[in-house]
């Protein structure tokens, strides 16, 4: 596959000269190409026009599909391969933020957090209960 325009630069006795001139890159490069690569670059060619033919009837098919499924009132998942609500924790700013106590003394970054507190935030945004920190419930 190949992108750009085959032409010929000039005649001579023994036979033409031709460049490759395409767009890379926001420039436009050109290429020489040799007497005995045309006929690979001109298929070349071919396949990248028919690789554009292709991709403009799939976008075609998706955008009338698209148009269709709105006027039906239908609505896509924002996500085909993850269903809304099934989304992962994020440890870093899912779980409850501690909240300091002013009557404790201690220092450093978090002073004032029971550690006690910090378990029962976490067990509570986990579902369970502050019970657990008691371990599994025994039967009497």
């Amino acid at each position: 596959m190949e992108r750009g325009k085959l032409s010929i630069i000039k005649e001579s006795a023994a036979g033409p000269f031709f460049k490759l001139q395409a767009r890379e890159n926001g420039k436009n490069v050109t290429r020489y190409i040799p007497r005995e690569q045309v006929p690979a670059v001109q298929e070349a060619i071919a396949g990248y026009q028919h690789f554009e033919t292709l991709t403009e009837e799939y976008a075609c098919h998706v955008i009338t599909n698209t148009r269709a499924a709105m006027a039906a009132g239908l609505k896509k998942s924002l996500s085909a391969g993850n269903p809304a609500g099934s989304r992962g924790r994020n440890p870093a700013s899912d779980w409850p933020v501690p909240v300091p106590n002013p009557n404790r003394n201690g220092g450093g970054p978090m002073k004032g957090v029971s550690p006690r507190k910090m378990t029962v935030s976490y067990l509570h945004a986990e579902g369970r209960g502050a019970n657990s920190l008691h371990g599994p419930a025994v039967a009497r």
